[in-house]
């Protein structure tokens, strides 16, 4: 459902469309993001070798706090 004012030609939707990519780039664009990135490449064997498991890493790396 497009909700558009005719009068300004003014489209809510692109309005919210364009918040949710902004607080998307913002996202990828932090520290902890791209670290996230580097552990997912590494197979558990590999974070194994560094004693960690996917859970403790994403631990860490946000200091026990963890959004969803």
């Amino acid at each position: 459902m497009e909700l558009v004012n005719t009068t300004h030609g003014f489209n809510i939707s692109a309005l919210f469309a364009g918040v949710g990519r902004l607080f998307v780039k913002m996202g990828e664009a932090s520290p902890a993001y791209k670290r996230v990135e580097q552990l997912n490449k590494l197979s558990d064997a590999e974070l194994a070798e560094i004693g960690l498991t996917r859970e403790e890493a994403v631990m860490r790396l946000f200091n026990g706090r963890c959004f969803f």
